[in-house]
């Protein structure tokens, strides 16, 4: 399991604070993929001997990323191969620029 540390930002970023421009489009896919993972097997909730805490931390037992972000992440598709991505991640960077040309993308800083 590779962890995407940009798509684990993004999910959250879209389910946070999601772009103006992205707000509804982000909500019907992701709508439309936690169905998907509603389903799964790998969901956290159908998970044999599940707890209390996994009905309130949804996640994929698979990968470990948390359904509600994950299926906000445009540009991430499931490992199981029961989605795909929508966007490049290159095509969600431009659709995140605001109105003063700057993007919303979390850069590490290089000064530290």
């Amino acid at each position: 399991m590779k962890i995407n540390l940009s798509h684990i930002i993004e999910g959250w970023r879209n389910h946070l604070i999601p772009s103006s421009v992205l707000k509804e489009k982000i909500l019907e896919i992701s709508n439309q993929r936690l169905e998907i993972c509603r389903r799964c097997e790998y969901n956290s909730v159908n998970a044999p001997g599940h707890t209390w805490l996994s009905n309130i931390y949804e996640h994929c037992t698979n990968c470990g990323c948390p359904l509600v972000q994950k299926t906000k992440c445009l540009s991430e598709g499931c490992e199981m191969k029961r989605w795909d991505a929508v966007l490049t991640e290159q095509e969600e960077d431009l659709l995140n620029i605001d109105e003063d040309g700057q993007t919303d993308k979390v850069e590490e800083d290089s000064s530290r």
